[in-house]
């Protein structure tokens, strides 16, 4: 992003909607910060995304069905997780996005591929449903931006029945220890709340793993370690969404830098067990075979 476009952005209020919050970052927001964390630069969002496509990459060699399966990407976006599924060998492939203009760069980037504009917690539009159902369905980083509960669990609901039986939905979220109230522009929904949607449709929870440690924001970060990092992230994204403002070059030099050292830090954490995390983490779920398919 340059620092012209930047200081475009920063002059436009950003709606309460999410809804109008994504139209306006796909048409204004860099590659990452357009679908990563607003405000921190494209470089220190780029950092996260490499870290993203590590683990990623690590979950889908274990748990992929075969290379032949039918696979669809809820929020879609700039199609960084359609060109992961991509670069395994798959080619079914199918994406939903609320954004037009998102939908139309992927229609061109991925020719033959199905993509259609549309808001997950109202269905899936026909031409998706019509390529379905699917063996995998991914939803990352979209479901906690819906913050109306009803529709949170209508969009989780829908996600569900898009699987075939004995398919996989894969879901990142903060997956919090307790419900917090919604912000603005995200909710915090518990394991339990998810599997509350997802077990009567023939779910379970067959695998979850943290994604970040320092690298990002910290929910439900109880105790005094928890309290030290949570406070340590707020002081260093204050610092450097100030920074990325007044002197974007700097910013993002910065941003690289720290980008590539949390993000060390936070793939060796991510092979230790034992170590807990207060951010991001993706959730396996599988459907019984014996589900009916929508």
């Amino acid at each position: 992003m340059t620092a012209t476009s930047r200081e475009e952005q920063s002059d436009r209020p950003v709606p309460p909607s999410t809804r109008d919050e994504w139209l306006t970052r796909h048409r204004y927001s860099g590659a990452f910060e357009r679908v990563g964390y607003a405000g921190l630069g494209e470089r220190y969002n780029r950092a996260l995304y490499r870290l993203r496509h590590a683990h990623f990459i690590r979950l889908l060699r274990r748990l992929l069905p075969t290379q032949e399966c039918n696979v669809l990407d809820i929020g879609c976006g700039t199609g960084f997780y359609i060109e992961i599924y991509r670069s395994l060998g798959l080619r079914r492939l199918s994406g939903i996005d609320i954004s037009p203009e998102a939908v139309r760069r992927l229609r061109e980037r991925f020719p033959g591929q199905v993509f259609e504009a549309g808001d997950i917690s109202e269905g899936l539009p026909e031409m998706i449903r019509a390529g379905g159902p699917f063996e995998v369905v991914s939803a990352m980083d979209v479901l906690f931006h819906i913050t109306d509960d009803a529709l949170w669990r209508r969009a989780l609901r829908v996600c569900g029945e898009a699987v075939v039986p004995g398919g996989i939905l894969i879901v990142t979220d903060n997956f919090p220890a307790r419900t917090l109230p919604a912000t603005a522009s995200q909710s915090f929904h518990t394991l339990d709340e998810h599997l509350a949607e997802l077990s009567p449709i023939g779910f379970r929870l067959i695998q979850m793993r943290p994604v970040f440690f320092v690298s990002n924001g910290q929910v439900c970060a109880d105790g005094l370690r928890g309290a030290a990092m949570t406070w340590a992230w707020r002081h260093f994204s204050s610092v450097l969404a100030k920074t990325i403002r007044t002197l974007p070059s700097v910013g993002e030099a910065v941003g690289a830098v720290a980008g590539g050292v949390l993000t060390t830090f936070d793939a060796i954490l991510q092979r230790q067990r034992w170590v807990r995390g207060f951010s991001t983490k993706v959730a396996v779920f599988q459907r019984a075979r014996s589900a009916s398919s929508f």
